[in-house]
């Protein structure tokens, strides 16, 4: 069963060429230079998804002919009445994201992961507008990371096919994922392309965010119950993947996935340039880590 593609704007259909397009051409580009398939990170790993031609194909002559403007302004999932007075968001947002408090506050209402929480993650994360705000169509050049919450292509379908995701059931219900939770043949394209819807991406931001805290607590973790301390937990999950934070917190990122994760985030000569004056990766990458963490998240 293929993906209802006629039911997405021009625009959803645009950026569902360019990230098939562009998340084939990542996952070539990282396999060539790791030579090791992707983990499980939201932002920092290398990609793990490679479209199928055949797929990317069938886009095109769905599409041919019907190509805006790149920033169209995205779909909103849920529309809101604009004719009825709307509470104010319980996060303080630059006025450039105030578009963004009452999705924030949803997800937030939803997973018990405080908007403000939410709020840190993407702006650490999301690429920026020339005034200042988020850029739901944020790309990483070094990986297949896109959207406001930056995840890499395997993490985002790894979501999609979780039951209990927002994602998943937005998928459901389109036909995009069966039962058992794969994704359907013809189907990844259009998945992926939603990184790119804000309300989408917000949603997604706070599962992602609930299951890694919840994990790292589960390994033994001293996470912490305040918001400062939850919210950097959660950003260092989001941003390294379950699996790495928790090697994170207890010392024991290699040196090969250490010099990988940082030449992700700052590029190869740079990330060398730090590992010589560090004399080890890992404490490279640990420092960089903290640095930004510091700057961005608090």
């Amino acid at each position: 069963m293929r993906p209802d593609l006629a039911a997405l704007s021009v625009g959803d259909r645009t950026r569902a060429l360019v990230s098939a397009a562009r998340s084939e051409m990542d996952g070539r580009l990282w396999r060539a230079a790791l030579g090791e398939a992707g983990g499980g990170s939201a932002a920092t790993a290398p990609a793990s998804y490679t479209p199928q031609a055949e797929g990317l194909d069938a886009l095109l002559r769905q599409t041919v002919g019907t190509l805006p403007a790149l920033n169209e302004p995205p779909r909103q999932i849920e529309r809101v009445d604009t004719a009825q007075p709307q509470a104010a968001s319980t996060v303080s947002l630059a006025p450039a994201n105030a578009r963004y408090g009452g999705m924030l506050d949803a997800a937030a209402a939803r997973t018990g992961i405080a908007a403000s929480t939410l709020s840190a993650i993407i702006g650490a994360e999301a690429g920026r507008r020339a005034d200042g705000g988020w850029n739901p169509l944020s790309r990483n050049p070094r990986s297949s990371a896109a959207g406001l919450g930056q995840f890499l292509s395997g993490t985002w379908l790894g979501l999609a096919r979780q039951k209990d995701s927002w994602l998943n059931h937005y998928a459901r219900e389109r036909g995009w994922t069966d039962a058992a939770g794969h994704v359907v043949p013809g189907a990844k394209p259009a998945l992926l392309a939603l990184r790119y819807e804000p309300q989408v991406a917000i949603e997604s931001v706070a599962d992602y965010a609930r299951a890694t805290v919840a994990r790292l607590r589960a390994a033994g973790v001293a996470v912490g119950e305040g918001a400062a301390e939850v919210t950097r937990a959660a950003y260092i999950g989001h941003h390294l993947g379950p699996g790495d934070a928790l090697r994170f917190y207890r010392g024991e990122l290699t040196s090969a996935r250490a010099r990988s994760l940082l030449s992700a985030q700052i590029g190869a000569e740079q990330a060398e340039l730090r590992i010589a004056r560090a004399g080890d990766a890992a404490q490279a990458h640990r420092g960089w880590l903290m640095e930004y963490i510091a700057r961005n998240i608090g």
